[in-house]
This record gives C-alpha cells, structure tokens and sequence, in this order.
C-alpha cells in the first residue's frame, strides 16, 4: 500500500453524509481546511442519497430536521420527501464549498491508530493509505440492508429487492407482491404500490405502534416569515423540538422528580396540559385509530401491539391501516 503522498491532515471524516457534511461545515467554520471527507459512494447524502423506495419521506418535522446552522425556509411541508431532503444537503454541500475536500469512490476498508506517531493510518481498497491527527466517523448504520434468510427463499424466481435498494426498473402493474415485514419503510412504499399491483400479500410478524402524523404543506405567509424573520425560524425550530420531546414521557410510567419537573415545564409552554400518562394516552390513540380506519375486529386484533409503547419505533402515517382494508390487500401473520 502506498501512503498518499505523505500528507497529514487534522481531520478525515468518514461519509458525506449529514453526519460528514455537518462536521465538515463547523470544520470549515473553525478555520481548519485541512481535511477530507471519504464517501464510499458517487456522491453526497448518505442514506437519502442510497433510499428511494415510493413514499420515502422523514418522520422528523423539517424545520428541526435540519442544520442549525442552515435552517430551511423553503421547505415545502411538515414531513418532507427523500427528494427533497436530499436537495437540501446538496445545496449545503454547494453552499459551504465542501466538495473540493471530499473524495468520492473512496471504500475505507480498515483505521489503525499508530501511537509511534499519534496519527491515524486510513487504508482505502485501492491501496492508497492516508494519514490523519484527527479520525471522525460519520458512517451510519443503513447503508448495508440486513436481508432475511429463510426456507425456501433461494427457490424463487420471480424479482426480489430490498427496499433499501428499490429496483425502479420492476413495474409491479398488475403483479401478485409480497412484502415482508411492516417497518417503518414498508408503511411508506405499500400505500404507495397497492393500488397498481394486482394482489399485495404482506407478512408481519409484530406489529407496530402507529400514530396520526400531521402532516401539512406550509402556506406561502409561513415562508416568507421563516425567510424574512429568522428569529421566528429558530423559534419555530424549537417549538418543534419541544413538541418531540413529549414523545419521552410516554416511554415511562414511573418518573422522577426533575423528569416530572421538565415534562411539566414542556407541557405547559406548548399546550397547557399536564401529561399524566402518555403512555396509556398512545395506546387509546392506536385503539381509535384502529377502530375509525380499520372495520375489521380479526383485522384490528392484528394491528394490536401486545408490548409498550417505544420497545420499538412508533410510526407516524395517516394511510397505511386504510390500505390494509382494500380488497386486494391481504396481512398475514401465521
């Protein structure tokens, strides 16, 4: 392996993702140039560069699912789509001049820490080693899709992809579908495909905790506040952020004091109500829910969690138990 040049920098950040883009901003905010950022891939963005199944979009509220140090006023709703996320982080990129410091087509395959020299040595696959003080890793946990390995999956012939890795070519018109699994990204893409395939079969094993998600376009007054008034962006930003943090408290049922304290501090500056238990509050949301979209009893029952709220990820949707419902869509869970 050849060392690049002999070149040591402060930093190497690993992913050009929001992750990599964001270190690589305050990088450059800090007055240190002397950095690159290693991405895998052709380009930046990370996960919603690599996801693009139909119906991907964020569960986060925009306005908080962005940089602080480059709020949005231009996002066009609530819960934006991949297409739309992924523009942002490429004007950001194109904004701040971080391109020229990243390599992309760049596989790092191993980091060793030298302590003869305290440096980091990054072996990339073409051989080439580069040389850092200063080792950030921005790589997240979704860009290699865990696919399921079960009896008689190898004698299939028809098409098979991960939604991770969507295969747009496949026009699944009039086709007979199966999906496996009903996380958060089959609650985005199966809405969005049942009403073009000719039967979707879809195989569950757990259900899952399904919320409302208010989602909403913002009206053209409420852009030009958050262009024109960045004040009213940065407190609409942490309106968002208190009103996400309620979530917390449904996760417990036994509190202590400075919780109790900071939970009643969030209630009361963002809608005057004292949570006395979200928890319960959350499981007769689902249990209305269920009976207003689902008719159904045996159907409902299915949708049914049996273990609390936030074992596992709680999934905002207005249209996937109404989906459930048309004649061509059929939940199994044997």
């Amino acid at each position: 392996m050849n060392s690049n040049n002999n070149k040591i920098y402060d930093s190497i950040i690993l992913g050009a993702g929001i992750s990599g883009i964001g270190m690589a901003v305050n990088l450059l905010k800090a007055n240190i140039s002397s950095f690159l950022v290693l991405e895998k891939k052709g380009a930046v963005g990370g996960t919603w560069r690599d996801n693009t199944y139909p119906g991907l979009c964020c569960d986060v509220a925009s306005h908080f699912y962005a940089f602080s140090f480059e709020l949005n006023p231009n996002w066009s709703k609530k819960y934006p789509e991949q297409s739309e996320i992924l523009d942002y982080l490429e004007m950001v990129t194109e904004k701040y001049k971080i391109k020229p410091h990243i390599k992309f087509n760049t596989e790092v395959i191993k980091a060793e820490f030298d302590t003869s020299e305290s440096l980091w040595n990054i072996f990339i696959s073409n051989g080439s080693i580069y040389k850092t003080r200063t080792l950030v890793s921005g790589l997240g946990q979704l860009n290699k899709p865990s696919k399921p390995v079960f009896e008689g999956s190898s004698d299939f012939k028809g098409t098979s992809f991960h939604s991770a890795e969507w295969d747009h070519s496949c026009d699944l018109k009039g086709k007979k579908v199966g999906v496996i699994g009903t996380g958060p990204s089959a609650v985005g893409f199966i809405p969005k495909i049942a009403d073009e395939v000719k039967e979707l079969i879809i195989f569950q094993r757990t259900p899952n905790w399904i919320l409302p998600k208010p989602d909403r376009k913002f009206s053209n007054t409420e852009k030009w506040l958050l262009k024109n008034m960045p004040l009213f962006g940065k407190l609409y930003r942490y309106y968002e952020y208190l009103m996400s943090e309620r979530l917390y408290f449904a996760f417990f049922n036994n509190k202590n004091k400075i919780a109790s304290a900071i939970e009643s501090l969030i209630s009361n500056l963002t809608t005057g109500f004292q949570i006395k238990n979200m928890s319960s509050m959350y499981r007769l949301g689902q249990e209305m829910l269920l009976d207003e979209q689902i008719s159904d009893k045996s159907l409902r029952d299915k949708l049914t969690p049996d273990y609390p709220v936030g074992c596992k990820r709680v999934i905002p949707t207005n249209d996937f138990f109404p989906t459930l419902e048309k004649k061509n869509v059929f939940l199994e869970t044997e």
